[in-house]
């Protein structure tokens, strides 16, 4: 995952459905209108640095045609710079269906999945949710990895919390362990409406794609399969 393609609007976003494509901007279903209050302010004041819009538009992936609906807001300079462009800054907040942030291995469970492919579209929309929605995954994916839930009190069964959890499947995979550790404490901030930025976000996908990478290693156990399957044969396949 590169954090520069999912801050900077002017690179295109990667195809949701087959992963390989981008997704092109289709100029005849390019949809903006003037907010009101721009609308005001450039009334009254003539002379006013910028117009802002709000935006609709239909982007078609280049490699498998899957269309893509997205929106947000727009703000451009009503003065041209001296190559004769005016310069404009675009903010997405919504894509239907959302392309996929990190790369998620096949072999993942679905539940951890489906709650991943939710957070993507709420990092367009809301960061505090969207934090708080990847440290649920986090949640998922112990329970997918079976590690212990609940214990046995004196007052009775008692819920382990995620922290503590993470603390004994680092028994088993302390490599694994520290990146979502660090992911649930961005997650926490989320779930306290703590401001969680873009940037704190994307650093929380980073460690979660990684962290999944090396629990469900697709790469490893492909090609493992493939050289022994030649092995086995002592030539080629």
């Amino acid at each position: 995952m590169k954090k520069k393609t999912w801050t900077d609007w002017q690179i295109n976003k990667p195809c949701p459905a087959c992963g390989n494509g981008e997704l092109i901007s289709i100029k005849e279903k390019y949809v903006q209108t003037e907010t009101r209050i721009s609308s005001i302010q450039t009334t009254e004041q003539p002379n006013f640095p910028f117009t802002d819009y709000v935006f609709t538009e239909h982007l078609n992936c280049n490699y498998c045609d899957e269309i893509v609906v997205a929106s947000g807001y727009k703000s451009e300079d009503n003065y041209p710079n001296p190559d004769g462009d005016h310069s404009m800054e675009i903010k997405y907040r919504s894509f239907i269906p959302a392309p996929n942030i990190i790369e998620i291995p096949k072999s993942c469970p679905v539940v951890v999945k489906k709650i991943l492919i939710d957070s993507f579209g709420l990092f367009w929309m809301d960061e505090n949710s969207c934090a708080n929605k990847i440290r649920i995954s986090v949640e998922a994916l112990m329970d997918a990895l079976k590690v212990k839930k609940t214990m046995i009190t004196k007052k009775g069964r008692k819920e382990i919390t995620l922290h503590s959890r993470i603390l004994a499947y680092q028994n088993k995979r302390p490599d694994v362990s520290e990146f979502l550790l660090a992911i649930k404490w961005i997650g926490n901030g989320g779930s306290h409406l703590s401001n969680v930025t873009t940037d704190q976000i994307l650093d929380a996908y980073r460690l979660l794609e990684y962290a999944l990478e090396l629990i469900y290693d697709d790469k490893k156990k492909d090609l493992t399969r493939i050289s022994r399957a030649i092995n086995k044969r002592k030539k080629a396949i």
